[in-house]
């Protein structure tokens, strides 16, 4: 991410490469502008141009890692899915769109919240809405696959959220796949605990050593702006609109930039943890179907 609080459509296509997981949820901190208050936000909405920056401010083997175990983790949950029509709901500037074109979707359409982002989603090929996730234009019953990841974690109120997944249902053919993300709370408990523990003296010096500079800002308060789900209390919702989830699999354990001076170790975690503990990971990837 940048320091800007709007970047041009030139901008981001010049970083369209390290564009691929779009809002991650670690990495926020050190956009916001230091004159931006957001402290009365109440949804989404507010804080639609901050949520939507570039990552350029992280270290690019954390965005190597991360974006290419993103891509693994989609391309595993995808196999055995429909290949007709895919819905990506928050597309952010389509850069998914080469990943999704590469799995030999028929069509593929976006929904994007900010007008520009979806512009420029458009010109990556994209078929675009430009509007809420929780009230698209698509008839029921519509589509093979519905990809909804890293934009629940910036949906500001559970309702919302929870009204995101019911439309994705709706237009989810029968049978039909729906994935998304969520940032786990229990991963975020975690990191309050962790922060607080070793806040002072070695323990501190050693914690900045494993992280690194770029990597500090995730200790910092991100609930502002994002929200923090326990999985146990997802999948209770997913099975009460009947959507049953048939694999989950976690991203990121311990500190999310440990890749960035440990990217073998954090690799070797999440292979590891990955569908062991998926709660304990950062990101959990959930595969439901209807």
């Amino acid at each position: 991410m940048s320091d800007q609080a709007v970047l041009t459509p030139e901008a981001h296509e010049q970083s369209s490469e390290m564009d691929v997981a779009g809002e991650g949820a670690h990495t926020l901190h050190a956009a916001i502008p230091q004159n931006q208050d957001i402290s009365m936000s109440k949804t989404e909405q507010d804080i639609v141009e901050i949520i939507g920056l570039d990552e350029e401010h992280h270290d690019r083997a954390i965005q190597r890692y991360d974006h290419a175990r993103r891509r693994e983790i989609v391309d595993e949950l995808l196999q055995g899915t429909g290949r007709d029509r895919v819905l990506d709901l928050g597309c952010s500037n389509g850069s998914w769109y080469p990943f999704l074109k590469a799995q030999g979707f028929a069509e593929l359409h976006g929904v994007e919240l900010s007008e520009h982002r979806a512009q420029i989603a458009r010109q990556r090929g994209y078929e675009v809405f430009n509007g809420h996730g929780q009230d698209t234009p698509f008839p029921d019953n519509h589509f093979d696959v519905v990809v909804n990841q890293e934009v629940l974690v910036h949906v500001l109120q559970e309702e919302d959220r929870k009204a995101m997944i019911a439309e994705a249902k709706r237009v989810l053919k029968p049978g039909g796949v729906y994935i998304c993300s969520i940032a786990s709370a229990v991963a975020q408990r975690r990191r309050f605990f962790i922060n607080r523990i070793t806040g002072y003296g070695l323990l501190s010096w050693i914690k900045h050593r494993l992280v690194g500079r770029q990597g500090r800002e995730q200790f910092q308060d991100l609930t502002e702006f994002t929200r923090y789900w326990d999985l146990k209390d997802v999948r209770a919702y997913l099975s009460s609109i009947d959507l049953t989830v048939v694999d989950a699999v976690g991203h990121t354990y311990f500190f999310g930039d440990l890749s960035a001076n440990f990217p073998a170790f954090q690799r070797l975690l999440d292979r590891v943890l990955g569908r062991r503990c998926p709660d304990a990971a950062t990101v959990v990837y959930l595969k439901c179907t209807k």
